[in-house]
């Protein structure tokens, strides 16, 4: 997903997919919000088996990108077994 909207402080950047992280600077602190969001997404694709990255530029915008695995059509994956095995201990 890409914007052309406020993007992010580049000391933000490392900080984005940590619980309750809130940027504390530029116009991007503006924005409410608990810090939750892009931790419960992060949390969502490596459950996944997948990957999130982001580039910004402040004042430019930002692009996030996820990739996930293609699963194979005859996986089992999606089994409450293998949800359940996904999870943290």
């Amino acid at each position: 997903m890409q914007d052309s909207g406020i993007g992010i402080p580049a000391a933000a950047l490392p900080h984005l997919f940590e619980r309750f992280y809130r940027v504390t600077e530029g116009a991007a602190a503006e924005i409410q919000g608990i810090g939750v969001g892009l931790a419960v997404v992060h949390e969502i694709v490596t459950l996944h088996a997948g990957t999130i990255t982001v580039e910004s530029t402040e004042g430019v915008g930002s692009t996030f990108t996820v990739v996930l695995p293609h699963a194979r059509p005859d996986s089992t994956i999606g089994t409450t077994a293998d949800r359940n095995a996904m999870l943290p201990h």
